[in-house]
């Protein structure tokens, strides 16, 4: 309950007092449902690894989870009101202000991966920005959560040099090598499989449809056999010895 009350004078003299007295129950309840909301949000941003902050439309700080906070070496307190002219290069700070800017303009989410150099290490981020609607629908600002993806594009990044190596490899032999991706029925062919065939680099397209018309139609169905075979792991490796036919026209035999 919430009450007050107003004395009731006479001649300077208090003779009563007129008091009103309301039911505020409702309200109590939905501050406390609201608190603990605020609670759990708090709770749930502060477990989470990924940075994570509110800004207004003119990109002032409203709020940062414990992770930002620790990134940028500040307290919340030290955060909020500022904008990232007081925590970067101005270069930066613009283009993180143009993000921000498009975002709210468009109202659609950006994402993108920027790097960070810290010394001698580069630090790669995984960066996302939502727009943030009030209760009219109206935008009035963003959320932005930032996940350190350092590990996954040191991952990629060996893949890549390792895939780059492999192929220096499978032009360099005197062999003819292919890859068989049965998944997209995609077949690679390294630059001397082509050139033994008469064919230059990339002239022979890459589906499996193609191979089966070079092959020819007496040495087709073995060939076929022996490779479905081995994809049922009926034999340990794949070996069949057919003619392919030339650009020439002519007819080559190989081994595979």
């Amino acid at each position: 309950m919430r009450s007050s009350s107003c004395p009731h004078t006479e001649d300077g003299q208090v003779v009563g007092v007129a008091g009103i007295l309301a039911d505020i129950t409702d309200q109590k309840q939905s501050q406390k449902k609201l608190a603990e909301q605020t609670n759990l949000l708090k709770t749930i941003l502060g477990s989470t690894p990924d940075m994570v902050f509110l800004k207004d439309r003119q990109s002032v700080y409203l709020a940062a989870n414990d992770a930002f906070c620790r990134f940028l070496g500040k307290r919340e307190s030290e955060i909020t009101g500022k904008t990232d002219f007081d925590f970067y290069d101005p270069e930066t700070a613009e283009a993180f202000r143009a993000e921000d800017r498009e975002v709210i303009s468009t109202q659609r989410s950006r994402d993108k991966d920027f790097s960070i150099v810290e010394g001698k290490h580069t630090r790669w981020m995984h960066v996302v920005k939502n727009p943030v609607y009030d209760d009219s629908g109206e935008c009035n600002g963003l959320v932005c959560s930032i996940r350190d993806v350092t590990d996954r594009k040191r991952v990629e990044e060996d893949l890549k040099i390792s895939e780059e190596r492999l192929k220096m490899a499978m032009d360099g032999t005197n062999d003819g090598l292919w890859d068989w991706d049965v998944t997209t029925d995609q077949i690679y062919r390294s630059i001397r499989w082509e050139a033994m065939l008469g064919y230059e680099v990339g002239e022979i397209g890459p589906s499996v449809k193609i191979w089966e018309e070079m092959v020819h139609p007496e040495d087709k169905e073995m060939v076929v056999n022996a490779l479905e075979a081995h994809l049922r792991k009926e034999t340990e490796s794949y070996r069949a010895e057919y003619r392919v036919r030339h650009k020439a026209g002519n007819w080559v035999w190989i081994l595979d």
